[in-house]
């Protein structure tokens, strides 16, 4: 009668050289996942820094193009100044600080005279404010007493010519 292998059994040793090719194939599989995983790692790890360099890089494109834009209106405004006999060899400057100074109105409007645009002035004021002292006279109505004061506050620069080209 013919003898049956038991299945837990190599029986004969031909199966063993296979056994041992796919291990040894398992292990080499193994550790090309491995490599290829660290590859990758530091494949994603390159191209985060590639990208914030160019984050980077965009970001003062945009600054130098808007240097660039800001130097070209600059030259614009200094030809439009040079056009316009405004070169800055031909004007003073005169700051104003005058805070809550309580005066004549004909000296604030002396004062406020001198502030009027013209061709040989211009008159930047930074903080301005005019105010009637008593509350029954109004700040544009015409005052019978004489000694009727204003208070005035004026923060500013006047730039005047100190030529006389522009008269």
């Amino acid at each position: 009668m013919a003898k049956l292998s038991s299945p837990s059994s190599f029986g004969s040793g031909i199966r063993w050289p296979w056994v041992v090719a796919a291990l040894v194939l398992l292990v080499l599989v193994t550790a090309l996942f491995a490599w290829s995983s660290a590859n990758r790692t530091a494949a994603r790890q390159e191209l985060a820094a590639a990208q914030q360099q160019l984050a980077a890089a965009q970001e003062e494109e945009v600054r130098t193009i808007e240097l660039a834009r800001r130097a070209q209106l600059a030259q614009k405004l200094l030809r439009d100044a040079s056009a316009q006999d405004l070169s800055h060899k031909d004007w003073a400057e005169r700051r104003f600080n005058v805070k809550q100074a309580t005066m004549s109105r004909a000296a604030a409007n002396a004062l406020l005279s001198e502030m009027v645009r013209s061709r040989d002035r211009m008159f930047g004021a930074e903080e301005f404010e005019l105010s009637v002292r008593q509350a029954s006279e109004g700040l544009f109505s015409s005052v019978v007493d004489p000694t009727s004061t204003v208070q005035v506050s004026v923060r500013g620069s006047l730039l005047f010519r100190t030529t006389g080209v522009g008269s």
